[in-house]
């Protein structure tokens, strides 16, 4: 394994081009329709999104950053993105080493052991929208992060309407990167301070992110520091006065003198930088002694240490080829109750071209997928998981790209392989390492499917807090699994009142209810029940759906208000070697109580009632 060509945040890029001969700014974007696609969800799983892909043309100078107002007005960001909600996910825990497990075992996210998450995506050329669905980087651990940065290689660096969208239905803020890797830049910048500032406010009101990383790679004269200074106050202060939940982050390069110099700490070399902005990516060379200088000056600055971002590969990569264990790094980080910043993780993607992915189907992207995520679950136990909040819940676990597209089974007309994450849905808050993969062969709707690959204990795949004011639920489902197998979807309810009360529900082919304390296992609705609840992309009737896909919908009403904790799968075979259960979709939605009287086919779970709770996991 090299580490030469590891396109990292750092400053050994030159991506100069001149700016008189570049692409013109055109904010107005490229647009490609790519295909007749199945309907992709905003952040209440309702609204479709247009079947076209976007991304910006190169900004390489002042000249083009500042002329942007007059090139977007064909842009219209109502239309094409989404907007940044928080309240689609709950407060952070800690899950430990078991994450996968349906367990009530967690520890809360708190003031005392709060650490946030920025991933620093890096890749050249990332958006390039005649790529094959192999050929592409895409992030799907948005459960355990704080911040998305978008890093490119030019000057100006604004996030793709797919990754905003992508990030934003999942409730995280994705930031840009403003990178000077040349002096005179940097000067003609500093010079006009104040239109400067308004252009990146501008980018990001127009375009709904939240900021920017400031990078500055060159070395700025003395004389002008102060002025750079200025810069970043003015930014922090403007964004946060304009952008909702907006903030900047600085990057550890330049000192208090000028010097083009990577710390790798915080130190009275660079913390003036760090009063600025009020939050550090400091460079992923430090070491344990950095840690301590970091602790001691922010001590003296009675500043948080979660303020300071100390960076690392997630393949535990760093200068000159060294590797070193990455939970051991987080482990540091975590013990200095410091932030992480995760950069450059499509390494693991470029690790993975022309690999074989072991599922048949000859994808380049199950295999990075697959990669990409046995490197997240090593590190998940120092991570703040962050439920799912938010009903009506759907996923089809698309992650963004596809060999083609599928609508209930069928697929699409003209469809092609392609990547366009603004059909990236919703997202599993664990990584699937060992229970399930990604599949790219066998799809429901989207790009791909989950194939499971557990068929011996139930394991976790969403973290939730749905509450269910009247008790009242729907769960709905899509699946492809050989004769012989069995398959539930498992969800865990406490009650709303002491949340110490478990009750397990197992939605699979049962001929009727079994309500038990501890455990229900429910039967699924008739067709002609299932129509009344069913969600769009989740056909009810079995009929409207192809190439071996099945549905099933499922009605619960409690004797009380509810609050769903947690979604797993649990799936049994009788021959190891027969055909994988494919899980295709899933839907959940709670009822106003008068809807569902009368209904035929629901079960009535007196949890409180007939005290049917458990105080042990399952």
């Amino acid at each position: 394994m090299t580490s030469a060509k590891r396109p990292y945040p750092s400053q050994d890029r030159d991506s100069s081009v001149d700016e008189a001969t570049a692409p013109a700014f055109k904010m107005a974007l490229r647009s490609v329709s790519e295909r007749k696609k199945c309907n992709d969800f905003d952040t209440n799983n309702l609204t479709p999104l247009p079947a076209i892909y976007l991304e910006t043309d190169p900004v390489c100078g002042n000249h083009q950053l500042l002329s942007f107002e007059a090139r977007s007005r064909n842009f219209n960001k109502e239309q094409h993105v989404i907007a940044l909600d928080y309240d689609v996910r709950g407060k952070g825990v800690f899950l430990g080493k078991h994450s996968d497990l349906l367990t009530k075992y967690k520890f809360p996210v708190t003031s005392d052991n709060r650490r946030e998450v920025l991933v620093c995506h890096d890749m050249v050329n990332q958006n390039d929208c005649s790529k094959k669905y192999s050929d592409d980087y895409r992030f799907v651990h948005w459960a355990v992060i704080d911040y998305f940065c978008y890093f490119g290689p030019n000057y100006v660096n604004v996030p793709p309407p797919g990754w905003i969208n992508a990030a934003h239905r999942h409730g995280v803020p994705i930031f840009g990167t403003f990178i000077a890797r040349h002096s005179e830049l940097m000067e003609e910048a500093l010079s006009k301070v104040d239109v400067i500032v308004d252009a990146l406010v501008n980018l990001c009101k127009n375009f709904g992110f939240e900021g920017w990383l400031i990078n500055v790679g060159c070395i700025v004269q003395p004389k002008r520091v102060e002025k750079l200074l200025c810069f970043l106050r003015q930014l922090r202060v403007a964004i946060k006065r304009e952008i909702p939940h907006g903030r900047i982050f600085w990057y550890d390069s330049v000192t208090n003198n000028g010097e083009f110099s990577l710390q790798n700490e915080l130190n009275k070399r660079n913390i003036t930088f760090h009063r600025c902005t009020g939050s550090t990516l400091i460079h992923y060379d430090w070491n344990d002694a950095s840690l301590e200088t970091t602790a001691a000056t922010l001590q003296r600055e009675r500043t948080t240490m979660v303020s300071a971002f100390f960076s690392f590969d997630i393949n535990g990569q760093l200068p000159m080829g060294r590797i070193r264990n990455p939970a051991e790094l987080m482990e540091l980080i975590e013990d200095g109750c410091f932030s992480t910043a995760i950069v450059a993780p499509n390494w693991s993607f470029q690790l993975s071209q022309g690999g074989d992915n072991g599922n048949g189907s000859g994808c380049e992207s199950a295999a990075f997928l697959k990669h990409n995520d046995h490197c997240w679950w090593r590190l998940w136990e120092y991570l703040g998981t962050r439920p799912y909040c938010k009903m009506p819940f759907y996923t089809n676990f698309c992650v963004g790209s596809g060999r083609v597209s599928y609508q209930h089974g069928f697929k699409l007309l003209n469809s092609r392989g392609s990547s366009n994450l603004n059909v990236q849905s919703l997202q599993p808050s664990v990584p699937l390492s060992g229970n399930a993969e990604y599949c790219f062969k066998e799809v429901f709707a989207g790009g791909n499917s989950l194939r499971i690959t557990n068929y011996d204990h139930a394991f976790r795949l969403f973290l939730t807090e749905f509450c269910l004011p009247q008790g009242v639920m729907v769960l709905g489902y899509a699946y492809k699994a050989p004769d012989g197998a069995t398959l539930d979807v498992i969800m865990r309810f406490c009650a709303s009142r002491g949340h110490d009360r478990d009750l397990y529900l197992f939605c699979g082919n049962y001929t009727q209810h079994t309500i038990a304390g501890g455990r229900c296992n429910i039967a699924p609705l008739s067709v002609a029940r299932a129509r009344k609840f069913e969600h769009s992309e989740i056909p009810g009737v079995e009929s409207a759906v192809a190439n071996g896909w099945r549905t099933r919908y499922f009605l619960v009403q409690f004797d009380g208000s509810m609050i769903l904790k947690e979604i797993g799968v649990k799936c049994c075979r009788t021959m190891p070697d027969k055909a994988d259960t494919i899980l295709g979709a899933i839907y959940l939605q709670s009822f106003d109580l008068l809807v569902t009287k009368g209904v035929e086919g629901k079960a009535n779970v007196k949890a409180y009632k007939d005290q049917l709770w458990t105080h042990t996991d399952a």
